[in-house]
Formats: C-alpha cells, structure tokens, sequence
C-alpha cells in the first residue's frame, strides 16, 4: 500500500526505476508495478546481487565445493597442528609475507624439510598443482566480488562502473573455459 501512495503522490511519470532487495514484501511491489506502470524498470539491489551470484558461485558448484573443502582441510590442519603450525609461521615470518593466507612457496619448505609434519593427504595437495591453480581460480573470482562490492557502496559509482564489474567476472568465469578440466568446464557453464 506504501508504494502505491509514494507512486500516486510524487507521480509514476517522475519514477525511471525500483530498487529491491528481493524480500517478500517487495515482491508484491514488484508485481503491483510490473502490472501498472510498464515504463518503470525493476532493479535488484547490485550488492544483494553480487551475493547471489557469489552464493552461486561459492555453494551450487561442485568445483567450487570441492576447492573449499580441500583448502579448508589445509587451513583446519595448520590450525590444530602445533608443531606444522610453529613451522609454518615461521616460514612465513622468514619469507616476509604480510598477506594473510596459505602462501605455496611456505608449505612447499615445510614439504621439503620436514616431510613429517604433513599428513600424506596435505602431501598430495602440495604436489597437485592444480590445487594450487583451482584455489587461484576461485580467489580470483571471489576477490573481484569483494573489491566491486566496494566499488558499488560508493556513491560515485555509475550503472557503467556496475555494469564493468559484470563483465570482470564473467571474464574471470569464461577463463575457465581454456583450462581443458573437465571440472573448469562444467562449471562455466553452470
């Protein structure tokens, strides 16, 4: 019924469009405007948006569940694992990397000086270089969400500058399609 008011005292002719969050109640607004006043377009919210699309990305992606859990595992490990742990931080305490992380070149030097400290599970992950390209793959993507959202909240931001963002990540998606994995495949085209 607010809507409605709001449409009838500031007049439909000075709307050119809605933004919703998708929520039930605006649900109801949206068909109420789609079935009276044809010239206003209906707009998500970008940011709830660019969740929806990570959400896809992140949770409805075999690949993309599977690179989490592997790296969940190697976080989990390093976490619970003292002496892996100790040594870890070291490496990258000696190494100098500020970013925080799992860093390759760190687990590498635990692989080839103290092979004991790894489980052979971890071991195989170390080696597999496609881990190491998939988990990549994924921060890519999710780290151009990220930085966009922040570009989105800025109230300089233009459609253009949003419409930019949509093309970065289906850039970053269709990268995929290159890569001759089976899994890269099926998930660009998901």
């Amino acid at each position: 019924d607010k809507i409605k008011k709001v449409l009838t005292d500031i007049g439909a002719n000075k709307f050119g469009a809605v933004v919703s969050d998708t929520v039930s109640a605006m649900t109801l607004a949206k068909q109420y405007i789609l079935a009276k006043y044809l010239a206003i377009l209906l707009i998500r919210c970008i940011v709830h948006h660019v969740q929806l699309i990570c959400n896809d990305i992140v949770y409805k992606t075999l690949f993309e569940k599977n690179v989490l859990q592997q790296y969940q595992s190697f976080v989990t490990f390093f976490y619970t694992s003292h002496r892996s742990g100790a040594i870890l931080y070291n490496e990258i305490t000696c190494f100098m990397i500020n970013k925080s992380g799992l860093k390759k070149v760190c687990i590498k030097q635990i692989l080839e000086n103290d092979n004991l400290a790894l489980i052979s599970d971890l071991r195989n992950f170390i080696r597999n270089q496609q881990f190491w390209t998939n988990a990549e793959i994924l921060a890519k993507i999710l780290l151009l969400a990220k930085n966009n959202i922040k570009i989105v909240k800025s109230k300089a931001t233009t459609m253009a500058a949003i419409f930019l963002f949509f093309l970065q990540i289906a850039t970053a998606i269709n990268a995929l399609e290159k890569n001759s994995l089976p899994e890269h495949t099926k998930f660009h085209k998901q």
